[in-house]
């Protein structure tokens, strides 16, 4: 064999390994943009949307419905995403070598992202309404198990992935 036809062959992994990081690059960035947007978007409408709409009369809920589908839809293409690109991060990470820190912290990291789906996927269910008044030992959980549980949850898993990068 040839050298230069070892050196072509060399070359072509290199630029293949090249796109392959530069396609996990744009995962990873994928994934951050969409947890951000998710985690973003839900401080913003429990911090701002939520209690406007409690002070405000009748005549403006439709304004706050429109904003409810819109930010409805931020949602639904932030987890997409995120399932998507955590597949194949999760894929590709375990096809390194990791260690066992690593491992417990990203466990802990997929129970909590499940339960937040779980949660999602509840309100859903429920057509959770912000400004219904749930009653009983419920409604005394409901500031912790609502749309805060989201948020809670979304910057444990912010602070459990920049866990992840140091092990």
């Amino acid at each position: 064999m040839k050298p230069y036809i070892l050196h072509d062959i060399w070359t072509k992994f290199a630029k293949s390994r090249k796109t392959i990081n530069l396609i996990t690059i744009f995962i990873k960035w994928l994934h951050s943009i969409a947890a951000m947007s998710w985690i973003g978007g839900s401080i913003f409408f429990a911090l701002i949307i939520r209690p406007v709409q409690s002070s405000m009369n009748q005549e403006h809920s439709v304004v706050f419905k429109n904003i409810s589908i819109i930010y409805r839809d931020l949602v639904d293409i932030s987890v997409i995403g995120i399932i998507l690109s955590g597949i194949f991060l999760m894929f590709t990470k375990l096809s390194e070598n990791i260690s066992n820190d690593w491992i417990i912290v990203f466990i802990i990291k997929l129970f909590i992202s499940i339960i937040m789906f779980y949660l999602v996927w509840r309100f859903r269910q429920e057509d959770f309404s912000y400004s219904s008044k749930t009653k009983g030992f419920y409604g005394k959980l409901s500031f912790l198990l609502g749309y805060n549980a989201i948020i809670f949850f979304g910057v444990i898993i912010f602070l459990l992935t920049s866990t992840m990068s140091q092990l």
